[in-house]
């Protein structure tokens, strides 16, 4: 539990948000001399530190701020150097693994990570493997999977829980992909609007995952409700701090701009587009990368030479190590006997995603993301 709360203290700082971050300190007995340094004024101690632990939290802080390489070297460290920590930097992996679209290789990291949690009784961190894989499960297609992983997940969390709420999204998001947008939708609003006054960061994804889900299941009426309740609670969701809602705000323009697409209004597609760069910056680049393709089909000369060669680097990266060769436990074997859809099984689940830009349905590649 400890390295959890040390993983969302580093959270709030990677977001620049102080206060956040001396609460985790306050509230979970993290009060330590050192974590009080690194909160006020934050020393080069995880960047200089050589121990397992340091490795393991330095990991965390770079996947936070989506320096993928970084990440992936630090969990690295803390893996062969083993001990107490090997199967923290065995998740880590597996949750860089998992954002750099290697789906096979993430789940086999995770399920190193399961095993190990389960031997040592840690219900914590396997709720934490459970949501992971069925992140994976869910980006890969496999949406039964998903939404029994999302399901286990959930039962381990303790009674009161600050992630159920969190659980309650990923279930609706599955359910969703199922078809089963009566069951999906309800539970996503009731999440919205739960979070709305005390978590305007939560309350962003889930209107986002609401969007997503419009243009999933192709439904105007829930695009438009969305639009009007994003427009009567904008200045509630403002208050969340920018770095947290990038993700959520340039699937929001997303989905405008695939809606603008099915009406034949290019002009919202590319503005909308622009939008959904812009809160993709740097922190998520293969979303970017893809938006930036779905804006060169709209607007050839926005296209660059500098594109192909950008989407070669982010298909090429890799992690430095190999999850090792072993079955897990019993319990969760049928995991590797549930094999991944060939197309995200070669290791590359992002190759399909700049072709999918061509196709009848250019938007269709929104169904690789967690949303």
């Amino acid at each position: 539990h400890d390295l959890a709360h040390l993983r969302t203290l580093l959270h709030h700082l990677d977001l620049h948000d102080r206060p956040a971050a001396a609460r985790v300190l306050r509230e979970t007995g993290l009060d330590a001399p050192a974590l009080r340094d690194l909160v006020l004024a934050p020393p080069t101690g995880f960047e200089t530190l050589d121990d397992p632990l340091a490795a393991t939290a330095r990991g965390w802080q770079h996947y936070y701020a989506a320096r993928y390489a970084d990440a992936a070297r630090a969990f690295a460290d803390a893996w062969t150097a083993g001990g107490p920590w090997a199967p923290w930097s065995a998740l880590g992996l597996g949750k860089v693994a998992s954002d750099l679209g290697r789906w096979d290789e993430a789940q086999r990291w995770l399920l190193v990570s399961l095993d190990a949690s389960r031997r040592d009784n840690d219900l914590f961190r396997m709720a934490e493997c459970y949501g992971a894989l069925g992140e994976v499960r869910l980006r890969a297609g496999d949406l039964r999977s998903a939404f029994e992983l999302f399901t286990t997940d959930a039962a381990l969390l303790p009674p009161g829980s600050g992630h159920a709420l969190r659980l309650q999204n990923y279930t609706a998001i599955a359910l969703g992909r199922m078809g089963h947008v009566d069951l999906a939708a309800p539970l996503l609003w009731e999440g919205f609007f739960t979070a709305l006054l005390r978590d305007p960061v939560s309350a962003t994804y889930s209107l986002a995952s609401l969007a997503a889900l419009s243009v999933h299941a192709r439904d105007a009426d829930l695009h438009a409700r969305v639009e009007a309740v994003h427009l009567e609670h904008h200045a509630r969701l403002d208050e969340a701090h920018p770095l947290a809602t990038e993700m959520p705000r340039g699937f929001l323009a997303v989905a405008r701009a695939a809606w603008g697409h099915a009406v034949g209004d290019r002009t919202r597609v590319t503005t909308e587009l622009q939008r959904a760069e812009a809160a993709f910056a740097e922190r998520y680049p293969v979303e970017r990368m893809w938006v930036r393709a779905l804006l060169a089909r709209e607007a050839p000369a926005s296209a660059t030479p500098s594109d192909d060669e950008a989407w070669g680097a982010l298909l090429a990266r890799s992690l430095p190590v190999a999850p090792p060769v072993r079955e897990g436990s019993p319990v969760d074997a049928w995991l590797l006997r549930a094999e991944l859809p060939s197309s995200s099984a070669r290791g590359h689940a992002f190759e399909s995603l700049r072709a999918s830009v061509a196709t009848k349905h250019p938007f269709s590649g929104l169904a690789l993301f967690f949303v």
